[in-house]
């Protein structure tokens, strides 16, 4: 049989904060899930480098699942957050002014937790019959781990493992380019501080020109365009 080609399967997350609602192993409890913060949107997006030069060849997506947070019409938002005890920082310093984009994802399309995790299942089992799966985040250690606990709590593989449950690795689009955990170089970067070693000038410079990569409007499917095409990019400049 003729091995699977690769492709990036690149993924976002938006969430109400950064504390992971976890199942105890082997538990799958949905009441677990009130503890902690919520998950918003899984948003995705597949591809690979194709022609000359080179062009984002797209495989999957974009696409997204927004999760229903069941928030009553009478409630406003921040109102609604302070009762689940979700992150009042995230809600004050970032969702307070995407309140429309916040929105947008509790349209009629918004499912059940349980049905995100059985659709995005689904979605990577079929990828996984026709490819071998890469999948990339921005942020190992956090989308990554969203989404496994999402699928994990029913009791499904997470994303370091195949759907047949073999282990891979889930690498960070920035990590290539920069040469470290895909932490970008801004004024805010530790030991970067105005960009005094010239690293934000030399990274910009590596760009590609993909347009997909400036973009990061917050919506999980856009998100994960631009992730995709960053890590893509990455293959051309090293």
């Amino acid at each position: 049989m003729a091995p699977k080609s690769k492709i990036a399967l690149a993924f976002d997350v938006e969430t109400t904060g950064n504390i992971l609602p976890v199942c105890p192993l082997g538990v799958h409890d949905p009441d677990s899930l009130a503890r902690g913060d919520a998950l918003i949107s899984v948003g995705w997006a597949g591809g690979r480098l194709a022609g000359n030069p080179p062009r984002i060849e797209y495989l999957a997506g974009p696409a997204r699942l927004d999760i229903d947070l069941q928030k009553p019409k009478s409630s406003s938002w921040k109102d609604y957050w302070a009762e689940k005890g979700w992150s009042g920082g995230t809600f004050s310093a970032f969702w307070a002014e995407r309140l429309p984009l916040l929105s947008a994802t509790q349209g009629s399309d918004a499912s059940s937790h349980a049905s995100a995790a059985l659709r995005l299942n689904e979605t990577l089992e079929a990828l996984e019959k026709k490819y071998e799966v890469v999948p990339i985040v921005d942020a190992v250690g956090f989308d990554d781990l969203w989404i496994s606990v999402l699928l994990n709590s029913q009791g499904l593989p997470g994303l370091a493992k195949t759907r047949e449950g073999r282990g891979r690795r889930v690498l960070d689009a920035y990590s290539f380019r920069l040469g470290r955990a895909g932490l970008d170089y801004t004024d805010a970067a530790p030991g970067h501080e105005n960009g005094s070693d010239g690293a934000q000038e030399a990274f910009k410079a590596q760009r590609s020109g993909f347009p997909e990569e400036y973009e990061h409007p917050h919506l999980a499917d856009r998100d994960a365009k631009g992730i995709l095409a960053a890590y893509l990019s990455s293959l051309i400049v090293i």
